[in-house]
């Protein structure tokens, strides 16, 4: 497979892709209003962040009064582990949030590369690919796939 074939491959699927620019647009805002809101997830770790300081403040003041009394030194262990859950949770939240916010930039790219390109690409553009292509599947017969960082699969 040759790099010119590619290329003239991208040209026919963009170009497909481009045929409902406008509804294509329109679905990649939609998709950044609802997959890649962040404000349930925000609200989530705000409340667990609320839970995590009261568990160290119970676990602080079990610690302390264990201390005092001579107590049982495996005093505060369940409230460690409810601790290390709530933090684990925090980062699992962020990541997903983390991956929410990659995915609106890279909509958001695409979204303005699709808008300032023509109708109808002539030319290969190097920069246009890398911000709208996502991957490329080859079959054995040769013919082309190409996925679009906006979700769509066009057949060249």
């Amino acid at each position: 497979m040759t790099e010119e074939r590619i290329k003239a491959e991208f040209l026919v699927a963009f170009n497909k892709l481009m045929e409902n620019r406008t509804g294509l647009i329109e679905d990649c805002r939609l998709v950044q209003a609802t997959l890649c809101e962040t404000g349930k997830i925000d609200a989530e770790i705000a409340t667990l962040r609320r839970d995590l300081q009261v568990v160290s403040a119970l676990a602080r003041k079990e610690i302390a009064q264990t201390a005092k009394s001579a107590g049982d030194p495996d005093c505060g262990n369940g409230l460690l582990v409810r601790f290390r859950q709530i933090n684990e949770q925090i980062t699992l939240l962020e990541a997903d949030k983390g991956k929410r916010l990659a995915k609106a930039k890279a909509l958001e790219r695409f979204v303005l590369e699709v808008g300032s390109k023509p109708l109808v690409l002539e030319a290969f553009d190097e920069k246009l690919w890398l911000a709208v292509v996502d991957q490329v599947t080859i079959g054995v017969d040769g013919k082309m796939v190409f996925r679009f960082r906006n979700g769509t699969d066009i057949n060249s």
